[in-house]
């Protein structure tokens, strides 16, 4: 397979999220946790856009691993769509 053009249309924030020292001790700065809820909705408002246009109201979710290519992730989730039964892979 040979992939083309990607088009990114979302990416949550780099991780590990750094940490605030704060009086009730260590949690996640503020920023990044904003981003973070920004980057949920957005996925979440993509998913809902998507399914609204398809007859099969079905999502699939794949983690790809650690220390895998882009590339090596696409080639696997384009098998699994295979797999799953003539769904193309622009549509996974």
């Amino acid at each position: 397979m040979k992939l083309g053009g990607i088009n990114e249309i979302g990416r949550f924030p780099e991780v590990p999220y750094p940490a605030v020292v704060s009086s009730a001790g260590y949690r996640r700065a503020p920023d990044v946790v904003a981003a973070h809820e920004d980057a949920v909705a957005s996925l979440q408002r993509e998913i809902r856009r998507r399914l609204a246009k398809t007859e099969r109201k079905e999502v699939v979710v794949f983690i790809h691993g650690y220390n895998n290519s882009f590339a090596d992730a696409a080639n696997a989730m384009g098998s699994i769509c295979r797999l799953l039964g003539g769904i193309s892979f622009a549509s996974c």
